[in-house]
């Protein structure tokens, strides 16, 4: 079953896309694989305190992507291949990235302070 104890809801954007990014995350560290079962609708809505609407909304969203599969109402279980699995890395690295630039830009480094500056915190972190 995923796991969404560690989840923590920000006011910064959608709950149901928050839910949706911290599945797509679990896919991506590869802690949430091919099958694994997510929460009914009422138990993760009961878990976050959160609406059952919005629990919905986000595993509507989630069907829509072919992430998940819900079997007539009833257990819903993650899809995760190939296809899937390269579509969330490249979209999880791609936010990731961008809000680097976002955050440079806002505090008016160049591109070479950039690189010069996570070069130099790369080697350090080793």
């Amino acid at each position: 079953m995923l796991n969404f104890n560690d989840m923590v809801i920000n006011n910064s954007e959608p709950i149901y896309i928050q839910i949706c990014k911290h599945t797509k995350r679990q896919i991506f560290q590869i802690s949430a694989v091919n099958g694994d079962v997510f929460p009914s609708r009422r138990e993760l809505a009961a878990k976050l305190g959160i609406n059952p609407n919005t629990i919905q909304k986000a595993y509507r969203l989630l069907e829509d992507e072919g992430i998940l599969y819900t079997k007539s109402n009833t257990v819903s279980s993650l899809i995760v291949d190939e296809q899937i699995y390269g579509k969330v890395s490249e979209e999880i690295k791609t936010e990731f990235i961008g809000s680097i630039i976002k955050e440079a830009k806002l505090c008016n480094l160049s591109f070479k302070q950039v690189v010069d500056m996570l070069s130099e915190q790369w080697e350090e972190q080793r």
